[in-house]
């Protein structure tokens, strides 16, 4: 079929408007399924037209495009199967160029309707413009997506279209809620409290945020322009409230840099890199009498002393290259021609000029005045210490020599490089003394700078060899502080040498009064003092620094019955009188030992000032020895009365034991059958039968020996279980028993039941001797291998005569008493190895004090 001759005139008309519109014309017979061209779609392929049917699969299929040619086959398939044809694909010319092509089928005509006619429109160029078109879209929204300026669109009332996320990050509101607000309403208003920083002058505004507070941004407004019409704007937003922050900070800062560099008194000045000064602070007027103007273009080097000047200049230099320098210390001539001590730092600073160079002076004239002096003291004190006849050592805070005088080394052994660095307690002798309180010593100095007075150690030279000193440790304060000490010796061999000899005589001396038990004293009558010998104070056993010198004190160290009769003998002998007596004392720790002290008043030769000494000697075992006699006397005379009373006991309960069982019965009988009101007087003859019972009972357990098996008990069991059984007995009494037991208590060997006899008692006579009530203390303790009970009432008390008494048969202070009980309870007691002791004081009350040994 051939293609020219399908068109009539009119058609032909039609071609040339498809052609001159560079439009390609197709037509496909369904029947024979062969395709033919009009001359611009072979151009568009860049073929020839020989006028022939293409072959679809050879012609048209190697120009497609991989990626749309199964895409371009289906449509032809669909096409011939009758569907419309509507189709864009990608075609690839010999040169690499990709064009796109639009093909659209126009219908069937003909005879029997098998021919298709369509169209082909080369759209690469339109395409090619949607894709840059799309690519710029996908570009724009990614640039607001990922912007860190706020954007957002407005409509033409000003309301919010369409935001980014950091618009939503500056205001603080989700990007859903922002859409439809008006965007004035964001806006604080440089009137309002909200927007503090707000200025109209700088083309800034402030936004309010969600959380209330105000960022500041610098607004872009760019309108939205459609067939030359505004139909909104799109505002981007830079948030500079960190860059204001920063003005802020810098606008400060130079501030702060001019009030510094205004009152400072610091010189402050800056110059270039060869030292010409470009700005100096103020306070060079009041350091120096030069106005800032008169230095500022001038080389700071001119004003430096002649001698000074190359290593000014060369610390300049090195500055400039970037090097540190250590402070310069150099004189600077002031307006009058005077030149002044500065103390000056210089850095290299980089500007966005180039560098300068930023230094401070600081006047230290009166510090530099100030270590001349020092200077001129430490060669003084040099001085000092090398005419020093002590040895003078320094230390430092460790406690190691800075520095030793020429008699130090001398004395040491050492020369200076050998002392310098040595500790201090390296110098002591330790082989046969410990350190340690040296060591405290030094380090009380160190620590509380307390200086610490004439001390005794051995010191060892640096042969080996111990000496005896005597030295002074005295701080080293800078201010305030402690730095280190000074120690001053003396070698005193030759003194320790003589104190020995005299010390071995005083010895001796000593071993002789020792052996006679002698005391020496003196009494200075004009002075009224009383001196004591070592001897006295070891005879009365008291320290030397707690007896006061006086006769008075010795006085108060006598037993009350003696002091009366020694202070008339005394004052007796300093009339001329001789004194031969003999007394006792009360040493501290209680006990009492018996003195015989002779002496007389007699003249010095030279002073003629009177002097009462005398010697005293420790008579106590011969005191004792007649004591122990005379007790001895007494005890035999009570073992005879207690042996007669146990007789006589023994008897007289076996006589009336029997009587007072049949009375009991009687009386019981007659108790029976007697009248009500009757009765009170059987229960007062029961009661007292009872109690001549409790006295048979009690001569019996006195007269008959009685065969105890003793057991490991603990006392605090047995005293509690007491006190709970006489508590009824105190309340009766409105006595309150108050019990306390101490810790760690051991128990005891004992027979436990006559234990409880013994605290039943003591416990009954506290109660009774608290007529009007009271408190019973009871208190267990322990100490030196006893368990201790102390019985403590608040009752009337005994007197001395009658305390002396308290054990003795048939002696007792309670009116219906028998004495027999505390007889027994004394007795229970030594049977157990303890000892029971009474102390009592009228109207305060009694305490009876029981010892029981451990159980080992």
């Amino acid at each position: 079929m051939e293609f020219k001759k399908v068109w009539d005139v009119e058609d032909k008309r039609i071609l040339f408007a498809l052609r001159m519109a560079k439009i390609g014309f197709w037509q496909y017979d369904t029947r024979t399924h062969s395709v033919s061209w009009s001359p611009e779609i072979y151009n568009m392929f860049g073929l020839c037209d020989d006028g022939r049917p293409i072959d679809v699969s050879n012609t048209l299929y190697p120009f497609i495009h991989p990626d749309d040619l199964d895409a371009t086959k289906a449509m032809l398939a669909r096409f011939a199967a009758g569907e419309l044809h509507d189709h864009i694909y990608r075609i690839c010319l010999d040169a690499g160029e990709i064009r796109y092509l639009h093909s659209t089928a126009v219908g069937f005509s003909g005879p029997s309707d098998s021919i298709v006619y369509g169209l082909v429109r080369d759209i690469t160029e339109q395409k090619l413009l949607e894709l840059e078109l799309l690519e710029s879209k996908e570009r724009y929204e990614s640039l607001k997506k990922y912007n860190s300026d706020g954007i957002c669109s407005l409509d033409s009332s000003g309301l919010i279209i369409r935001t980014n996320p950091a618009f939503g990050r500056m205001t603080g509101y989700p990007l859903d809620e922002l859409v439809g607000t008006p965007y004035n309403e964001l806006i604080a208003t440089r009137h309002n409290s909200e927007c503090p920083h707000q200025s109209m002058d700088d083309g800034h505004i402030c936004l309010r945020h969600a959380d209330g507070r105000c960022v500041q941004v610098q607004q872009t407004e760019v309108p939205i322009v459609v067939r030359n019409q505004t139909v909104g704007a799109y505002i981007v937003l830079q948030d500079v409230t960190e860059r204001k922050r920063q003005e802020l900070e810098l606008r400060r800062s130079k501030e702060l840099f001019q009030l510094i560099s205004t009152y400072a008194s610091d010189v402050i000045f800056l110059s270039d890199l060869s030292g010409v000064c470009t700005y100096i602070s103020p306070s060079v007027t009041s350091l120096l009498g030069y106005a800032p103007e008169d230095l500022t273009g001038k080389s700071l080097v001119d004003f430096c002393h002649p001698g000074q000047i190359f290593e000014i200049t060369h610390a300049f230099e090195r500055v400039a290259k970037g090097l540190s320098v250590d402070p310069l210390v150099c004189l600077l001539r002031d307006s009058r021609g005077q030149y002044r001590w500065f103390e000056t730092n210089i850095q290299s600073h980089a500007t966005d000029t180039g560098n300068v160079l930023v230094g401070i002076a600081r006047d230290v004239t009166s510090r530099k005045q100030a270590e001349d002096e020092l200077v001129s003291l430490k060669k003084l004190y040099q001085s000092i210490l090398t005419a020093a006849a002590e040895g003078i050592v320094g230390l430092d805070a460790s406690g190691r020599v800075t520095f030793a005088n020429p008699v130090a080394l001398n004395t040491f052994l050492y020369v200076d490089s050998e002392m310098i660095g040595k500790r201090f307690m390296d110098l002591i002798e330790t082989s046969d003394q410990p350190a340690g309180s040296q060591l405290a010593w030094l380090e009380e100095v160190l620590r509380n700078g307390r200086p610490i007075r004439v001390q005794r150690s051995s010191f060892v030279r640096s042969n080996g060899e111990a000496f005896p000193c005597e030295y002074n440790i005295a701080p080293i304060l800078e201010n305030g502080a402690v730095a280190g000490a000074v120690v001053t010796f003396a070698d005193i061999s030759d003194r320790v040498q003589v104190e020995q000899e005299i010390r071995r005589h005083r010895q001796n001396l000593r071993y002789a009064q020792q052996l006679a038990k002698l005391g020496y004293w003196e009494y200075d009558i004009d002075e009224q003092r009383l001196i004591w010998a070592d001897d006295m104070f070891e005879l009365w056993g008291i320290p030397r620094e707690t007896f006061e010198g006086t006769l008075e004190a010795f006085f108060e160290t006598l037993v009350p019955e003696d002091r009366s009769r020694t202070e008339q003998q005394v004052l007796a002998a300093l009339s001329g009188t001789p004194l031969d007596t003999e007394y006792g004392i009360v040493r501290p720790d209680g006990s009492i030992r018996y003195m015989h002290a002779t002496g007389e008043t007699i003249v010095d030769e030279q002073s003629g000032k009177r002097r009462f000494f005398g010697t005293v000697q420790d008579v106590t075992s011969r005191r004792t020895s007649e004591i122990a006699l005379k007790e001895s006397q007494d005890l035999l005379q009570r073992s005879e009365k207690l042996s007669a009373v146990g007789q006589l006991a023994a008897g007289v309960a076996h006589e009336i034991r029997n009587p007072l069982t049949a009375i009991k019965g009687f009386i019981d009988l007659m108790r029976q059958s007697r009248l009500p009101e009757e009765q009170s007087y059987f229960d007062i003859m029961k009661n007292e039968v009872a109690r001549m019972e409790l006295i048979v009972g009690e001569l019996l357990m006195l007269a008959k020996p009685q065969s105890v098996e003793y057991v490991r008990e603990s006392v605090e069991s047995i005293i509690q279980e007491v006190v709970s059984f006489m508590n009824s007995h105190a309340i009766i009494h409105n006595v309150e028993i108050d019990l306390e037991i101490g810790r760690g208590i051991q128990p005891i060997r004992c027979e436990p039941n006559q234990l409880k006899q013994v605290f039943i008692n003591v416990i009954r006579n506290g109660i009774e001797a608290m007529a009007s009530g009271g408190i019973l203390r009871i208190t267990v303790e322990r100490g030196q291998g006893f368990v201790h009970v102390l019985c403590s009432d608040e009752g009337t008390g005994i007197g001395p005569d009658e305390l002396a008494r308290l054990g003795e048969p048939f002696f007792t202070t309670k009116r219906n008493g028998t004495g027999l009980g505390l007889m027994v309870t004394k007795r229970i007691i030594e049977e157990h190895g303890g000892n029971i002791e009474f102390d009592s004081v009228l109207g305060k009350g009694t305490t009876v004090r029981i010892g029981l040994p451990e159980s080992g």
